[in-house]
């Protein structure tokens, strides 16, 4: 099943094919991105076999490009939780502050129940090959929870990505929507910011289906 964060290799003939159908022309860097490295990664929003909400990295920071794919151009799924395996196989583990801090998480957090793993740069240079970790980037992480998770945990997870040697940026994916794990822990209402497939809205329960 394909969930929002997944990395997908896609076949780049046929995406950009079925792409530029669409009325926003595909811009060139885009085009040059998908040859050289078709890998792209899933987006929030409603997931179906004709209509996966993809997104392409650039290698400027601002190059970010939102499409769709169909499920017949995906040709491998990589999870984020795939990734941890291979994260202490790259040269630049322990040059940079994103991939040293993944290390000292993935020992920090080894009984952790849930399925999780790094995402954006991280997790893309992880899967491709390509560099995309900078000095300054961040460790975003994901963490997909199906079941609810008690605040006295959140805290004590969300307590544990703290003084690493990057900033750990931790989004938990339920089945109904995504939200921050420190805004969780943290929260000063009941309320907090959860990111649906619909929209962004407020709400006490991450687990509540709309």
């Amino acid at each position: 099943m394909i969930r929002t964060h997944d990395l997908l290799k896609v076949d780049p003939l046929h995406l950009l094919l079925n792409s530029e159908r669409g009325s926003q022309p595909i811009p060139g860097w885009v085009v040059d991105r998908l040859k050289q490295s078709p890998f792209v990664v899933v987006r929030s929003g409603l997931i179906t076999d004709n209509a996966i909400p993809i997104g392409v990295r650039g290698t400027e920071r601002s190059q970010r490009w939102a499409m769709s794919s169909r499920a017949d151009h995906v040709e491998r799924i990589i999870k984020p939780f795939q990734l941890l395996e291979g994260a202490s196989t790259l040269s630049r583990t322990n040059l940079l502050p994103a991939f040293r801090s993944l290390q000292l998480l993935k020992r920090r957090w080894t009984d952790l129940k849930y399925e999780w793993g790094p995402g954006g740069s991280v997790g893309f240079e992880l899967a491709t090959g390509i560099e995309s970790v900078g000095i300054d980037s961040d460790l975003d992480i994901v963490v997909y929870a199906d079941q609810p998770i008690g605040i006295d945990e959140a805290r004590s997870l969300h307590h544990l990505t703290m003084k690493l040697p990057a900033i750990v940026d931790v989004r938990v994916e339920t089945p109904s929507c995504a939200f921050s794990l420190q805004e969780y822990a943290h929260r000063a209402s009941s309320n907090i910011l959860l990111r649906r497939p619909s929209g962004s809205m407020l709400g006490s329960d991450p687990w509540m289906s709309e």
